[in-house]
């Protein structure tokens, strides 16, 4: 009878050896598994934060210059008095401050340009194609300033208000509503992103 208690005593430590070896084993497997999940999450994290910090770098970049450009833009057709505006009796002065007004817009124009299509890629889809419109809504106005009011000709003028369907100046009243739209639609674009 010894020996029977004996070898099954021997049976049951080689079992609980045995047992112990296979947990001991499985638990490091799945150590080595949840390490793997671990740095997943942890690189998917950091690519999601870099990438935050990259969109709301371009974005910031971007609404500055949407700013510029708009109200670099509003003294071509100003809703309100233009002060700043040399007497029409001195035409050599007006069309010198029409000239230099436009090529200010230009120069937003194309600053603005230049970051919105070497950023493109890194753009919401949403928002990309907002931007693409509102350059080319204040493009279509920068052509009739050039031909109407630099080179004075009012019958082009009248024919694309008509083309329109408004006065050409009231349209810089839905150019600073597109802008500030467009504003909105940034601010409600990162509110929308959640943090993990």
């Amino acid at each position: 009878m010894e020996w029977i208690t004996i070898i099954i005593s021997g049976i049951l430590l080689i079992w609980n050896i045995t047992w112990s070896i296979i947990s001991l084993f499985k638990s490091n497997k799945q150590q080595k598994e949840l390490n793997i999940i671990k740095d997943q999450l942890e690189r998917s994290q950091y690519i999601s934060n870099k990438q935050f910090d990259v969109e709301l770098e371009i974005l910031r970049e971007l609404s500055k210059q949407l700013i510029v450009f708009t109200d670099a833009f509003i003294w071509l057709y100003p809703p309100f008095l233009d002060r700043r505006s040399p007497s029409s009796r001195d035409k050599e002065k007006l069309q010198q401050y029409r000239l230099d007004i436009y090529n200010e817009t230009i120069e937003a124009s194309n600053k603005f340009r230049d970051i919105l299509q070497s950023n493109a890629p890194f753009i919401n889809a949403e928002l990309l194609p907002k931007f693409f419109d509102f350059r080319t809504k204040i493009h279509s106005i920068l052509a009739v300033y050039e031909v109407g009011t630099l080179r004075e000709d009012d019958d082009f003028i009248r024919q694309k208000e008509k083309e329109l369907g408004m006065n050409i100046y009231s349209y810089t009243n839905e150019i600073i509503e597109l802008k500030n739209n467009l504003l909105e639609d940034i601010r409600i674009y990162f509110q929308s992103l959640k943090t993990i």
